[in-house]
């Protein structure tokens, strides 16, 4: 395909339908969903990292985790998203598989991962 054939484009309603897609499936409670993860993330980080590094971290992780899901090998993907993260220390990379892995069980927000939870689960999957 060419440059004309449209290959390398897509037009503004189809990248919003793809972002719409990807939030729907990491994020199955919306915005609350969000700012829950990453309240838990920034209390458990050992480096003073930005919001948004630590989002993508866990968006990465999630991803391949859901999709690691039919191959069973939902846990093994997540770390490997993220096993390149410059900033993330390793401590922080175990915390976010581990939140990823716990909440993607969670039925509602009421019943969302605390951070000792993590903390926990972050030292069960060493």
């Amino acid at each position: 395909m060419g440059w004309f054939d449209g290959f390398p484009f897509k037009s503004k309603e189809q990248r919003e339908k793809e972002r719409i897609k990807f939030q729907t499936k990491v994020l199955p409670f919306g915005e609350p969903q969000k700012k829950a993860a990453l309240l838990v993330l920034k209390q458990l980080a050992g480096t003073k990292l930005q919001d948004e590094e630590l989002l993508f971290a866990f968006f990465s992780a999630k991803d391949k985790y859901i999709s690691g899901l039919e191959d069973d090998e939902a846990l093994e993907a997540a770390a490997a998203a993220i096993k390149k993260h410059p900033r993330l220390t390793p401590a922080d990379k175990q915390n976010v598989v581990a939140l990823v892995h716990l909440e993607y069980g969670i039925e509602s927000l009421d019943n969302y991962p605390t951070p000792q939870q993590v903390l926990q689960a972050a030292e069960q999957l060493k």
